[in-house]
């Protein structure tokens, strides 16, 4: 009996359903004796077949990346760029031909993507986000979560979108240890909610869901909870809102608190409020001295300075005194700041181990993974066998190039033996 359990929930938003619109986010799963992985997708709601490109994404996410485990790609998930790079490709030449079949133009329909992969072979998980959906790793040393912050970006990162993997954010952590409990993937729907956007954190609530992997009725248990913050009067849950729980915990699991930031005027706020609800304050007045880089980001920061009372008073100095210190000028000593660092780098993903090279190339790994299925990998073919109409295998044009080689293979071995016959001879 597998050791992973699994939760899944999605909800039509009440916007699409004043509207007679579709749910366009998407939930995949799949597990074997090597691997577990899971996807969620949510559809660019500007675009009419988003639903239905975020289904063939989750779908495709799942399966290339299940081809796959049986090998150990570690080495190359060190230096991700290039695995998330033919991932993204592949996925969307998928979309592309699912779409073709039903002559829908590409351009009309595109999703987000989040995942997370585990090698059970191995040991270890890699996951990934794309797009401002979320991807919430629950760790025993401090939760972290992934989703898009982007400031350059003019718009919601997709798989469609020219070069995506530049946009997608990753994280590898070992498997052996007990300390990765499991994943919490999310729509953007559930932001304030389960995650805090533009920051690393995961909200004190996203206990409730992910310990609902653990009952029978997973929908169930969600829908109790959301159905009435949705339909509350006024309330800013109103888009689709999907939820995937993937869980090896063995009961209930308890999370942290929640970071606040403290304004001048006293009152504290969830680190996703721009403005005080006490005095109205912007976020950017208060800390625009507070080096969040020195810290690993803003959710590290706060995480460090709730703990540390003095510390979190200078950290608002420089607003109560604006006259005082410089723009470049900051109220925290270097022995604080180093302190803090050590601190909140126990909390950042494990450092990649050192012995692995970087020299390795996915497209081949991708394509010994679906060879070593039986299945022929050439374009296409790496998802055949996938659900619903599969691919229709080779083109015509690989066909004739393989008769060519292996005509060409026969008389090259012929000559040979030739050659060497008449050598004996002589």
């Amino acid at each position: 009996m597998s050791q992973w359990k699994y939760g899944e929930y999605i909800k039509t938003g009440i916007v699409h359903e004043r509207y007679g619109m579709p749910c366009q986010d998407s939930v995949y799963e799949l597990e074997d004796e090597n691997c577990a992985v899971a996807a969620l997708c949510d559809g660019i709601g500007s675009l009419p077949h988003s639903g239905r490109a975020g289904r063939i994404a989750s779908m495709a996410a799942c399966h290339i990346l299940k081809k796959c485990g049986g090998i150990d790609f570690y080495r190359h998930a060190e230096a991700p760029d290039g695995m998330i790079k033919d991932l993204l490709e592949r996925i969307d030449a998928y979309i592309s031909y699912k779409f073709n079949e039903k002559h829908i133009d590409r351009t009309q329909g595109d999703s987000t993507l989040a995942f997370v992969f585990v090698s059970k072979k191995f040991g270890f998980v890699f996951a990934g986000c794309l797009g401002d959906s979320a991807v919430c790793l629950i760790k025993k040393s401090g939760n972290v979560c992934l989703t898009e912050n982007n400031p350059n970006i003019e718009s919601t990162a997709s798989v469609g979108m020219r070069e995506p993997w530049k946009y997608c954010k990753t994280a590898l952590l070992r498997l052996n240890s007990d300390d990765f409990l499991g994943a919490i993937l999310t729509s953007d729907g559930m932001d304030g909610e389960i995650y805090a956007k533009n920051t690393s954190q995961v909200y004190q609530n996203a206990a409730y869901y992910f310990n609902c992997a653990q009952k029978g009725n997973f929908r169930d248990a969600i829908a109790a909870r959301v159905e009435p913050m949705v339909r509350r009067s006024g309330s800013c849950f109103d888009d689709d809102i999907s939820v995937a729980v993937i869980s090896r915990a063995q009961g209930a699991v308890a999370f942290p608190k929640d970071s606040t930031w403290l304004c001048c005027c006293g009152e504290r706020n969830r680190l996703d409020d721009t403005y005080c609800n006490g005095c109205g304050r912007d976020f950017l007045d208060v800390y625009r001295n507070a080096p969040f880089e020195r810290f690993g980001g803003k959710t590290q920061f706060f995480r460090y300075a709730n703990s540390h009372p003095d510390f979190e008073r200078k950290a608002v100095l420089p607003a109560q005194n604006p006259n005082g210190g410089g723009s470049n000028s900051s109220p925290f000593s270097e022995t604080e700041q180093a302190h803090a660092e050590v601190q909140s780098a126990e909390n950042r993903p494990e450092a990649p181990d050192e012995r692995f090279e970087n020299n390795y190339d996915w497209e081949k790994i991708a394509a010994a993974g679906c060879l070593a299925d039986g299945e022929v990998s050439c374009g296409r073919g790496v998802l055949n066998g996938t659900g619903g109409n599969p691919d229709r295998g080779m083109e015509w044009w690989q066909k004739v190039s393989l008769l060519v080689a292996g005509a060409t293979t026969i008389a090259v071995g012929i000559t040979v033996v030739a050659l060497h016959r008449k050598g004996g001879k002589s």
